[in-house]
């Protein structure tokens, strides 16, 4: 577990679980991958089952990423969980 993508823990596990559903599965296994197994578990349950086998499969398969690419990664999701999040709040 690295020091990338700890911003996910303000988020709870459907949070995650709906944008990563909307990342590719690279992207989705690099996240799981830099979080706590028993989280990473929890959310990769609630992917569709369809998504949750090919994120499963690159978790298996451990490549390494480039620390560069896992700091574009974090990033790019960062700023979108702050816009889906932030647009799902009700207006006062």
């Amino acid at each position: 577990m690295g020091d990338y993508f700890q911003f996910l823990s303000v988020y709870d596990d459907a949070q995650v679980a709906d944008v990563l559903s909307e990342e590719s599965a690279d992207v989705a296994a690099a996240a799981l991958g830099n979080l706590p197994p028993d989280r990473a578990a929890a959310i990769l349950r609630r992917l569709p089952k369809q998504d949750s086998t090919e994120v499963s499969l690159k978790l298996a398969r451990a490549e390494s990423v480039d620390q560069s690419v896992l700091a574009a990664m974090e990033r790019a999701l960062r700023k979108k969980f702050f816009s889906v999040i932030s647009s799902a709040k009700p207006e006062k």
